[in-house]
């Protein structure tokens, strides 16, 4: 078997690995998302792994996203589609991956949130699959917050309790808080605002 179907296998994998994930996270949301837009999102969690494809270089600088618009806005038809479509992969990904270390950034999420939405605004008007990236732009806060979800269980996946604890008290993380009460531990200061709340 060649390394090129090998990938192809290992991506097709991902793919429906992703899908089953953003499935189960908007469920317990109790949101509504077309399966065209999850679809898209599978594959660009996929892809990830490929760093070439939303960061600048292998020390992982973030591109200039306002440096993709301007390109894309001199670029011909299919080269503006290729940059639309990085600059909108690269929002999603970015704010979803990074959410957490964003918020004690300069440039935070909610300018991730607008380029993405400018981006795939703009794709809606110039490729075929215009109602996905329609969806995309309009809803692209949730589908981030989505893809903030799938990657911070993932990261908890394998963690013993006390790792989950350790994660959740120096990260405040929502989705350590939430394993933590699955199992049945309610860390101690929240205990203790709990018991507050109910003096």
């Amino acid at each position: 078997m060649s390394s090129d179907i090998g990938k192809s296998i290992i991506a097709g994998n991902l793919v429906e690995f992703f899908d089953s994930l953003l499935y189960e996270a908007v469920s317990k949301k109790q949101k509504s998302c077309s399966p065209f837009a999850l679809n898209y999102v599978s594959s660009v969690l996929a892809n990830f792994h490929e760093a070439d494809k939303f960061f600048v270089s292998r020390d992982s600088k973030l591109p200039i996203l306002s440096d993709l618009l301007t390109e894309a806005a001199d670029a011909d038809v299919y080269r503006r589609i290729s940059i639309l479509r990085q600059m909108g992969d690269t929002s999603l990904m970015v704010s979803g991956y990074f959410s957490e270390a964003l918020q004690r950034r300069l440039v935070d999420l909610s300018y991730y949130h607008q380029m993405g939405e400018t981006a795939y605004s703009q794709l809606s008007g110039l490729s075929e699959a215009n109602n996905v990236f329609d969806e995309l732009s309009e809803e692209f806060v949730e589908f981030s917050g989505l893809v903030s979800e799938v990657f911070a269980n993932l990261r908890l996946e394998g963690m013993s309790a006390m790792d989950i604890l350790n994660h959740y008290t120096s990260k405040d993380s929502v989705a350590a808080l939430k394993r933590l009460k699955a199992l049945g531990i309610i860390p101690l200061q929240l205990n203790k605002d709990v018991a507050s709340e109910d003096s």
